[in-house]
Formats: C-alpha cells, structure tokens, sequence
C-alpha cells in the first residue's frame, strides 16, 4: 500500500437569505464512523481533513443553538469522493417552526431521518452533547407543519422514529 493522501472538505455554511451562519458543527462521516469535525465561526467558515479511502458517506450540518426562536433545522450532504479537495457552500433550511413548501420540508424530513440512523448506529449516550442534539431534534420536528398528503405521511414516520428513542 502506498500513502495515504489526505484531503479536505471547506465552506461557508449560508442561510436561505445568503447570510453566514455561525455555530454549526460539521462532521463527515464514513459509513457510521465520524472521522472529522468542526463548527463554524461568525463568518460562517469550516474546513474539515480526512485521509483519503472510502468514500464519505455523509456530511452533516447541526446547528448548536438552543434557542428555539433562532436555531435551524439539520442539513446533510450525501455520498463524497474522498480522492480529492471539496469546497462546499451548503444552505441550511430556515429556522425551527417556520412554514415550508414541499421540497423543503421533505429535504428537512430526511435529513432528520438519515441523521437518527447515524446516531443509534454511533449509540449516543445521554449526557453528551450527541445526545442533546438528538433530544432538540424531538422538538424541531414536532414544531413542523405538513403541507400535503405526502409530507404528512413522512413527517409521521419521521416523528413516530424519534418518539422510539433510542
């Protein structure tokens, strides 16, 4: 085998309205294994290293707020070369409790779904910060509003996840 190359993932973490948005932690992940991080600062920035190898299955977007009134909902970013650099500029969605149209709110609906799968799969313990995310979300999702047949459906079997616990 020969060196292993490392590479990096960077960006600007943007709201809908095109402003930076600060506090929220990336992680990239490999299948279940999360194998980097970091949160973002007032300029909405991140840069997160990885050798390179299998791809990255997901890059995920927490926003660390605690206040319901401004925090967002969760953002994901599937299925990554990990062979070279990425400069990713992601759009979380708007703020919890906001109304949202159909695409929007079924992209919130299966970031949230594929996030909880990550998370029984890394068995977040209560106490972490892991945890907690994962308690808000409970929240979030049970603040948001179906529009139609179809995202009602998914906001259901969404929710019904989260009320399993873990």
């Amino acid at each position: 085998m020969g060196n292993q190359e490392h590479h990096k993932i960077e960006g600007v973490v943007l709201g809908k309205e095109n402003i930076p948005v600060e506090n929220v932690w990336v992680r990239i992940y490999r299948k279940d294994n999360e194998i980097g991080d970091n949160i973002t600062g007032t300029d909405g920035r991140y840069e997160v290293e990885f050798d390179s190898g299998s791809p990255i299955t997901l890059i995920r977007y927490d926003h660390l707020i605690t206040d319901s009134f401004t925090r967002r909902h969760p953002a994901i970013v599937n299925n990554i070369s990990s062979e070279r650099n990425h400069n990713i500029n992601k759009v979380m969605p708007d703020k919890v409790g906001l109304g949202y149209d159909q695409y929007a709110l079924l992209e919130i609906l299966a970031a949230y779904e594929q996030l909880y799968v990550v998370d029984v799969a890394a068995n977040v313990n209560a106490g972490s910060i892991r945890y907690d995310i994962t308690q808000r979300y409970k929240g979030n999702i049970s603040m948001i509003k179906y529009v139609d047949p179809i995202t009602e459906l998914r906001y259901k079997q969404v929710l019904e996840l989260y009320k399993k616990g873990q």
